[in-house]
């Protein structure tokens, strides 16, 4: 007996369209984007928002609609948007792909209504939600308004009664991320004040790239860490001006991650319909994924030079304040200088422009009573060992443990205290956070600026100069008297004190006598 073959209807329930407005986006929010978006979609170039207790109302002055827009901006899953791409005047992408969008305002209120206008033609519907589900009929009743010529082109679509409130606050974050705001020709009003981008403060590095799929472009910015404590780290990913997602992509274990911000827009990656997320196993996000994972750690990267060019500076800086202070010591202190004087090391010949505390630049004659600061000079060494291969003791003839090898910084940075006959030679190092303070070799003194200490008291300078004064004059005084623990400890006392103590009692007498 052979089979037979009927057709069966393909159907769709009327509440279903509803149902996909109401339950397709997820936040209440979103039928504002949506209408914006469509705003964009028809190439207006002014969006007027009006936020109240009982409406809502979008109004825009792009193309409208005649009647045969108005059939097609009520078919369902039409292919129009993707068929024409572009807008007709400004050549816009086109955002929108579903025709769907519309009934997202279902989902905060339970009617709207739809005015348009496009050259002789007038239209205005109402779409209610109670009403449609009560009609037999899939037809919406419209309005065909009398001509007028105070009108021009363009929509206006009004929420009545929405179900909530929506903050201005949450309206204009969302907007600032779900629509086109950086466009050109392209503005937002919300309650009459204009909705402008973000204005992110800091060192932008701009991304252009070439891909198989397309062009991927939009900036890195490296934020302060103020900015960096009050706003989420990660990169905007925009497709057709649309942020779909922020995302740091993986390398939130990387150091100085929480210093990224930006945006990168790439129109080829696939969305899913509610435009709220990525389609993550398709490869063109995949490939997407580690092209921005390259570009931020090359940011990074730049971002850790930056950090330690300002720290060498920093680093620098106070070494030159803490040998003024030293230098003024000694040479109030004849007796210290020759006590230091016998074992310290020769500083360089004063270059031409370089200062002479105390008498003019250049005189030898004047270094008897001065001394002299040289300016930074930043060495790449080209052996990293600052020690022969023998067991050294320390200050106190104690066996130091075995030679070690000292992993320096690209930039070692060297200050030179200069007097008539005799100089110290200054070094901050990169030596390691476990490794001493500081220390002595062959007349150089070593300053440690992994060491935690030192990053604790980067942050006040003052303590800062303190502290590298304190690691000089310790050095010092173990250095020129070797083996007297009492004796090393006085001097470096006693240079400490006319460094900080005897300025600060001067001042205290000045302070009180005024």
């Amino acid at each position: 007996m052979s089979s037979t073959i009927k057709n069966l209807p393909i159907t769709v329930e009327k509440s279903h369209l509803v149902t996909i407005g109401e339950k397709l986006y997820s936040e209440k929010i979103d039928f504002i984007r949506e209408l914006v978006n469509n705003s964009y979609d028809a190439d207006a170039t002014i969006v007027q928002i009006t936020c109240a207790a009982d409406r809502i109302l979008i109004e825009d002055n792009g193309s409208g609609m005649d009647e045969k827009g108005l059939l097609q901006y009520f078919t369902i899953g039409s292919e129009f948007k993707k068929e024409h791409r572009f807008s007709s005047r400004f050549r816009r992408e086109r955002i929108g792909e579903f025709g769907i969008g519309k009934f997202a305002a279902l989902a905060a209120a339970k009617s709207f209504i739809i005015e348009t206008h496009r050259g002789e033609w007038s239209y205005r519907a109402v779409f209610s939600k109670k009403e449609w589900h009560e009609k037999n009929s899939w037809e919406l009743p419209v309005e065909v308004l009398p001509k007028s010529p105070l009108r021009t082109d363009g929509t206006i679509i009004t929420i009545l009664n929405p179900d909530r409130s929506f903050d201005v606050k949450d309206i204009i974050r969302h907007l600032r991320e779900k629509v086109p705001l950086g466009s050109e020709s392209f503005q937002i009003f919300l309650n009459g004040k204009e909705i402008l981008p973000y204005a992110i403060p800091g060192q932008r590095i701009p991304v252009n790239l070439k891909t198989k799929y397309g062009t991927v472009i939009g900036e890195i910015i490296l934020v302060s860490p103020h900015i960096a404590s009050i706003q989420k780290a990660g990169l905007e990913i925009r497709v057709k001006g649309i942020m779909i997602r922020r995302s740091i992509f993986g390398l939130e274990s990387s150091k100085g991650i929480a210093r990224i911000r930006g945006e990168v827009k790439a129109d080829f990656l696939p969305i899913t319909s509610n435009r709220d997320d990525f389609i993550r196993d398709d490869e063109r996000y995949e490939f997407f994924t580690e092209l921005i994972q390259r570009e931020i750690r090359k940011a990074l990267k730049k971002l850790s030079d930056i950090q330690m060019g300002k720290f060498n500076q920093q680093a620098s800086h106070v070494l030159k304040e803490a040998l003024t202070l030293v230098g003024k010591a000694i040479r109030k202190n004849p007796g210290m200088a020759e006590a230091i004087r016998k074992e310290a090391p020769l500083g360089q010949e004063i270059q031409s422009g370089e200062e002479v505390y105390g008498l003019s630049e250049n005189s030898e004659k004047d270094l008897v009573e001065g001394f002299h600061v040289s300016r930074p000079t930043f060495e790449v060494p080209n052996d990293p060992s600052l020690f022969g291969n023998e067991p050294e003791k320390d200050h106190f003839g104690t066996l130091k443990r075995k030679p070690r090898m000292l992993a320096l910084a690209e930039k070692t940075i060297i200050r030179r205290l200069r007097f008539k006959d005799f100089g110290i030679v200054c070094r901050m190092e990169h030596l390691g956070r476990d490794e001493e303070e500081s220390l002595s070799s062959e007349g150089i003194i070593y300053l440690n600026i992994d060491h935690p200490l030192y990053h604790r008291f980067a942050r006040e300078e003052k303590t800062l100069i303190f502290h590298i004064v304190r690691l000089i004059a310790q050095e010092m005084a173990l250095s020129h008297t070797p083996k007297s623990p009492r004796e090393a400890f006085e001097l470096q006392s006693e240079l400490m004190t006319e460094s900080f103590g005897k300025r600060r009692h001067e001042e205290t007498e000045t302070t009180v006598e005024n």
